[in-house]
């Protein structure tokens, strides 16, 4: 509105002064005081139409944000539901912070639980974060369990954490073009709008399985996964590092950290304990509908408390 208002002052004034003749440094130019008062409002028009298309281009992003961010909840739900067994109760695992030998992320404390996992990423300054663990500790449950908060806690401008799985990706591609098109081929999002939510930063790489990367245990420097290591560091936002979540045995990561820098820089490292004997046992009694036909494991339990139970491992039939 104010931008029409000028234009037509502009010219209303413009008209006036070629009626009547305006006199600039002696010299009469009308002509051009109607040119630069018009220029001037058809400036505004124009950057008010510019505002409003980033308005409505921010509003529809956040849109199929939105949509993207049910279309992940529904099927976070799913793959957790699968991991556990159709069971919606998982041992609360610890985890401790191993610090990189630099740049780890501000804000890191020293360990949580499972059920604190929210908490200690958003804390995060970067919110990089990389969960490692021996086999079966529970790295994709704590990852899965971490989506599922975020998603619940979600505002329009926090970003859509998506699950993908490394094996999938060359990193001699480029990150945000391999996300865009698992966003396109697995949500069926438009390329260009799966495009511009990357770019955007409205979406959050959950990075499952960097050890799957390589047939070696002992990847080197120019494996797969000591690329995408670099690649991932190379992943920026506005401001720095970009936001991720990174999956890796423990053994893995250990190997690439010795070789020339390979970690994930500005990010938090930490590390799955083992259940022990005691948190085994109180899980298998809270959780099974019949506790006589374990009562034989739980007291080997007893029994050896040294043993470990895996984590992401329900007990079969329970």
């Amino acid at each position: 509105m104010l931008a029409a208002v000028a234009l037509v002052a502009a010219v209303g004034f413009g008209a006036r002064a070629a009626h009547s003749g305006v006199v600039v440094d002696g010299t009469f130019d009308g002509v051009g005081a109607v040119i630069a008062l018009v220029s001037l409002a058809v400036a505004l028009v124009a950057a008010r139409h510019g505002a409003q298309a980033l308005r409505r281009q921010e509003t529809n992003l956040q849109e199929v944000a939105a949509r993207l961010a049910v279309a992940v909840l529904d099927e976070t739900r799913t793959a957790r539901q699968q991991l556990l067994g159709d069971h919606d109760r998982t041992v609360d695992v610890r985890f401790v912070l191993r610090p990189a030998p630099a740049h780890t992320a501000a804000g890191a404390g020293a360990g949580g639980r499972l059920g604190e996992v929210v908490d200690y990423y958003r804390d995060l300054r970067p919110r990089r974060l990389v969960v490692t663990g021996a086999p079966g500790a529970g790295k994709t449950v704590l990852a899965l369990q971490l989506m599922l908060r975020l998603l619940s806690r979600r505002t329009p401008d926090d970003p859509v954490p998506v699950l993908l799985s490394l094996a999938s990706w060359d990193p001699d591609d480029d990150l945000g073009e391999w996300i865009a098109r698992r966003l396109r081929d697995t949500y069926r999002l438009p390329a260009a709008s799966a495009r511009e939510l990357v770019r955007a930063r409205l979406v959050l790489p959950v990075l499952d399985g960097l050890d799957e990367m390589d047939a070696d245990s002992m990847p080197g420097y120019a494996s797969r996964a000591g690329r995408a290591v670099r690649a991932l560091n190379r992943y920026q936002d506005a401001d720095g590092k970009a936001g991720l979540v990174l999956t890796c045995r423990t053994r893995t990561y250990t190997v690439l950290e010795g070789l020339r820098g390979v970690w994930a820089q500005d990010a938090a490292r930490v590390e799955i304990r083992p259940v022990d004997a005691a948190g085994a046992g109180g899980f298998l009694r809270a959780r099974v509908a019949d506790p006589g036909r374990w009562q034989p494991v739980i007291d080997e339990l007893e029994r050896a408390p040294t043993a470990r139970w895996p984590a992401a491992c329900p007990p079969p039939g329970a």
